[in-house]
């Protein structure tokens, strides 16, 4: 059931929302649903998992794929007021590979149920919208590819820690190995080697669970080479 606030909260952050018929608010409105998840729940688990779309509203949302070996590589990462489209993947007629979605950290968010999205993409400006952002999260994708095939890892590592410091709004980054090699398309045991390098140059502290950015300016040089 959708509160008043949460209700506001559509009003002011869904980025079509001004462009809806008053029928059309009506009917999102009424259909929405607050969602909470725990980090590491599976929120969205690919094709056959066909819930909606999702508006982040606190939290971070962690969209991979997963090789036939078991290794999960990070396609993107969805913040606060982010959409995440691939949830309604079964309205995406062109959308035809597994990617699953989780929590990466304590995450809420608002769901707006496959039926009702479905009503909203007979709006030209819905459906425009969609196109931009099935778009955004293809060149997502594709840069991506350029870093895993052309990066070295000490450029793809220093810039992930850079990313993900910026995020955490601070030097202090509370992470595992296991998950830094998922995001940046690596093995744990490479990651560690790097992360130890980094280390002896002095540019980072790693300690159990969490990485210490000592130096952000030599980093920097790394991740812009």
């Amino acid at each position: 059931m959708m509160t008043d606030a949460m209700k506001d909260y559509l009003r002011e952050h869904l980025p079509f929302y001004r462009d809806l018929t008053p029928e059309e608010k009506e009917t999102l409105e009424n259909s929405a649903h607050y969602r909470a998840y725990r980090k590491k729940e599976l929120i969205y688990n690919g094709l056959e998992d066909c819930a909606g779309l999702y508006l982040v509203k606190k939290g971070e949302m962690r969209a991979f794929i997963v090789s036939d070996s078991g290794r999960e590589l990070t396609v993107f990462r969805l913040f606060e007021f982010d959409i995440c489209l691939f949830s309604a993947s079964c309205l995406l007629s062109e959308i035809d590979f597994e990617l699953s979605v989780e929590a990466a950290v304590d995450t809420e968010a608002i769901l707006i149920p496959n039926a009702a999205y479905n009503e909203l993409l007979k709006n030209i400006k819905v459906l425009a919208y969609t196109n931009r952002l099935l778009s955004s999260r293809f060149n997502d994708v594709m840069f991506l590819i350029r870093q895993t095939i052309f990066a070295g890892l000490d450029k793809r590592l220093a810039s992930f820690l850079i990313e993900q410091a910026a995020v955490a709004g601070g030097d202090v980054i509370e992470i595992t190995h296991e998950e830094i090699a998922n995001h940046i398309a690596s093995a744990r045991e490479a990651v560690t080697r790097m992360l130890k390098f980094f280390q002896n140059e002095r540019l980072i502290s790693v300690g159990r669970g969490k990485i210490e950015i000592i130096d952000f300016s030599r980093l920097n040089k790394i991740a812009s080479a």
